[in-house]
């Protein structure tokens, strides 16, 4: 017998303790791409040695600030980790995986912390971070699973461990986490409760551990709007929505259907976000601490779609390969595979337009012809989870490739969320499409909001329109305002209508914008060009400068874009400013 049965038969789909399923794997055209991917991956490291964490990778952080070099031997470690199980699922006649498992579980087991050096304060070993409560899910899960394959000796090591690290410290402290509002809530509570199903039999202590999860998740979604946007971006709804979706998914397994957190409509309304938040094929709004390329998670997009059939089914060739996790998520992996449904037919996302008034985001999606364009703006405030400053925002793009830009997240590191984040380019005001007023940009603050004033939306056009007078603290200002019009034509266009006013004359007004890194130049007064796309101004009135700059983005390279200051000649006290960009 192959799997330890009772915990996984509970929790878990059927099929997922079915032998003869996981070996049909390889061989069926649905799952044939992810195998041979596990395959190729284990047949690379199975003749290489578990890199160590040692104690000089894990003070690096507080040494240099840096992140990078113990992070990625820890998710290193937890690759291994998932390969060999796959393998040893898929392939249980090979051996060498079977062992090369044991070997990283113990492994694992035996680090000093599952959690991040920037996750711990003053060597905390009650510390639950997002990568130790994963940690705890993943192991519980195999156990659940392969818990014959491991042997008792492992599965005993694995429940203590997991009590001693996560299940114990978490039933005598409580959390930050436990009261937030955004993705450390989800993951943190769905992960603890996930490996306390797995390990607890049911009694007052699983109770007590579920109860307690179940009242962060209600934090957890109180960082929604109704319009179930995700403000931190669709990065991070792949990561905190979905580790909710994991726990709901086996609480409603655990308790027999009488707890069912999909009933919820807001649930509803933030499963419907990635519909929304892909622009094209595989790019995605970036707004906040975002990435601009996101494969799906195919076999939740399948789960959520049979919970709500609005949810839309993507297209199968978007689907997330296994490498693209740098993190090395068990779970999200495993359920690609069991959710997947292969009788479900996928598509490209459709046209559409969206305002989602709650949060203030308007995206819309048009095609003409064989081109595809894209165009986004975002209202809301500047005191939003993983926040940048850059309410008054927008993006514009064709055929995927970024015209107006978003520069999406930076690279983590020391300093990136505390009081010196606002000193990195990505999340100040200046790297993003705003206006420098009398001086002065966005600064941070719940209290430096948009105000709504204007929606307008038919076959030809959608008008949006923001007062953003509060976002600036600028003395005198009376008011700005910014209205978006998208025209939906042949060759599409946005036109940008600033209007402000001011007790006095200002010193100074500066549009600027993103632009992404293309031969951008001067065709006549008052056009500025680069392949596929115009912008046009009052030379009159504005002075264009044009510069290249840099920053380094999420994975650590440094990335190139364009950015264009617009001086007003002589600013007035009162003032209108158009800009249009028109593909061409």
């Amino acid at each position: 017998m192959l799997f330890s049965r009772k915990k996984g038969e509970r929790l878990l789909p059927s099929k997922v303790m079915d032998r003869n399923w996981w070996n049909k794997r390889p061989s069926h055209p649905a799952w044939q791409a992810p195998a041979a991917e596990v395959a190729s991956e284990a047949g690379q490291l199975i003749n290489r040695g578990t890199p160590p964490l040692t104690d000089d990778l894990f003070r690096l952080f507080e040494e240099t600030g840096s992140r990078q070099e113990y992070e990625a031997v820890y998710f290193h470690r937890r690759h291994r980790l998932n390969t060999f199980a796959f393998m040893t699922l898929l392939h249980p006649e090979k051996k060498q995986y079977k062992q090369a498992l044991r070997e990283e579980v113990e492994d694992v087991c035996s680090e000093y912390s599952w959690c991040l050096p920037a996750h711990i304060k003053d060597d905390d070993p009650n510390t639950i971070d997002l990568f130790a409560a994963e940690t705890s899910f993943a192991l519980s899960e195999m156990k659940s699973i392969l818990g014959t394959e491991l042997g008792e000796r492992l599965c005993r090591r694995i429940e203590e461990e997991v009590r001693g690290r996560v299940l114990q410290p978490f039933l005598n402290h409580t959390y930050h986490w436990e009261t937030a509002d955004h993705n450390w809530a989800a993951v943190c509570a769905g992960s603890v409760g996930a490996a306390a199903m797995h390990l607890l039999e049911k009694g007052e202590v699983l109770d007590a551990v579920l109860e307690r999860n179940m009242r962060t998740m209600d934090y957890f979604l109180s960082g929604f709007n109704e319009d179930g946007v995700c403000l931190e971006g669709c990065q991070y709804w792949q990561y905190g929505f979905v580790f909710f979706v994991y726990f709901a998914d086996l609480l409603l397994a655990e308790t027999k259907g009488r707890i069912d957190l999909f009933q919820k409509e807001k649930v509803h309304q933030i499963a419907r976000f990635q519909q929304n938040a892909f622009l094209y094929r595989n790019k995605v709004i970036p707004f906040s601490d975002c990435v601009p390329e996101q494969s799906v998670p195919l076999g939740l997009s399948h789960y959520l779609h049979q919970c709500f059939c609005d949810v839309t089914v993507p297209d199968y060739h978007l689907r997330k390969p296994y490498t693209a996790d740098h993190c090395a998520r068990w779970a999200p992996l495993l359920r690609e595979w069991i959710w997947l449904d292969e009788t479900l037919e996928g598509r490209e996302w459709e046209e559409k337009d969206e305002v989602m008034d709650a949060s203030q985001w308007v995206v819309s999606r048009f095609r003409s012809g064989e081109d595809h364009y894209a165009f986004a703006a975002k209202g809301g405030h500047n005191d939003e989870p993983h926040n940048h400053n850059d309410v008054g925002h927008m993006i514009m793009m064709k055929n995927g490739e970024m015209f107006l830009k978003d520069l999406g997240a930076g690279l983590y590191q020391k300093g990136y969320f505390d009081e010196k984040r606002y000193t990195f380019i990505t999340n100040h005001a200046l790297g993003h499409s705003l206006p420098v007023i009398n001086g002065s940009w966005q600064t941070q603050g719940a209290d430096r909001k948009a105000v709504q004033t204007k929606t307008v939306q038919d076959e030809s056009h959608l008008v949006y329109g923001l007062e953003l007078k509060d976002t600036y603290p600028v003395s005198g200002l009376t008011s700005f305002h910014r209205t978006f019009t998208w025209y939906k034509k042949e060759k599409p266009m946005l036109e940008i209508l600033d209007a402000y006013e001011l007790e006095t004359p200002p010193n100074g007004f500066t549009e600027q914008f993103i632009l992404g890194d293309l031969p951008w130049k001067e065709e006549e007064e008052g056009v500025i060009a680069a392949d596929g796309m115009q912008i046009r101004y009052d030379p009159v009135q504005l002075r264009p400068v044009m510069t290249r700059e840099h920053f380094t983005n999420h994975s650590g390279r440094k990335e190139f874009y364009q950015l264009l200051k617009l001086y007003v000649h002589y600013p007035p006290q009162t003032g209108i400013i158009k800009i249009t960009f028109s593909f061409s």
